[in-house]
């Protein structure tokens, strides 16, 4: 297995698609390693987000098929949520 170099990004703070607010660990300690942020995060019971920052010249594709997909479930989802009325007597 072949050693590589392993960049953690610095941004302060993500926000999720489900609303949660992500805090960058490597705010708040020294040692940046990936290996070193998954073992504080696992030592506090911290749930670790790993993501890839998507180039640039990717980026609207990519966008087009986040927006395409919610749009679909939505679609599926949306009679089996949203009931229809009831004629009132």
């Amino acid at each position: 297995m072949t050693r590589r170099s392993k960049r953690v990004c610095l941004a302060p703070l993500a926000v999720a698609s489900d609303g949660s607010l992500l805090i960058n660990m490597a705010e708040f300690q020294d040692d940046v390693r990936v290996e070193a942020l998954v073992s504080s995060a696992k030592a506090t019971g911290l749930v670790v987000f790993v993501a890839v920052v998507v180039p640039d010249g990717f980026r609207e594709q990519v966008r087009r098929d986040l927006a395409d997909a919610a749009t679909d479930m939505a679609g599926r989802l949306g009679p089996k949520v949203v009931r229809a009325r009831r004629p009132r007597a």
